[in-house]
């Protein structure tokens, strides 16, 4: 195990921003792939990977994927649309709403039981199933 403090700070941070790009790049040229598609919360993270991704300059597909219209009002829709902007990133929108809905099991037997955490577990299952069935037709 190495014992070595990882701290990004205004000194190395082009360091570290430049080292995880080229790395990226790598990945996706062995790999032998021709870019990546990435799910896009709006969040810090996955703009973060976004960014990192533009400057290993692959090939970048963006996909918002909101249950419903429960991203379009949203703090978390406004950051990825001024993202996507700003960097003119390649995107599209993908309702989960039907396919979350479809699996969900409601009936008289549940006696709709734990019906929120159902489907509270079915969005990241269904988000990660579309990613992969999408970049595999990309």
């Amino acid at each position: 195990m190495i014992n070595k403090k990882f701290i990004i700070n205004n000194e190395n941070v082009e360091y570290y921003t430049d080292s995880i790009a080229k790395w990226i790049k790598e990945q996706v040229q062995t790999s032998g792939a021709s870019g990546v598609v990435l799910g896009m919360s709006g969040g810090v993270d996955c703009s973060t990977v976004a960014r990192l991704c533009q400057k290993a300059e692959i090939n970048i597909h963006l996909v918002l994927m909101p249950y419903g219209e429960n991203m379009n009002n949203s703090k978390s829709y406004e950051h990825a649309m001024e993202l996507i902007d700003k960097y003119n990133f390649e995107y599209h929108i993908f309702d989960i709403k039907k396919a979350v809905d479809d699996l969900t099991i409601n009936s008289d037997e549940t006696n709709g039981k734990n019906i929120k955490l159902a489907v509270a577990n079915l969005k990241p299952r269904i988000r990660m199933t579309y990613l992969y069935e999408y970049a595999r037709n990309k």
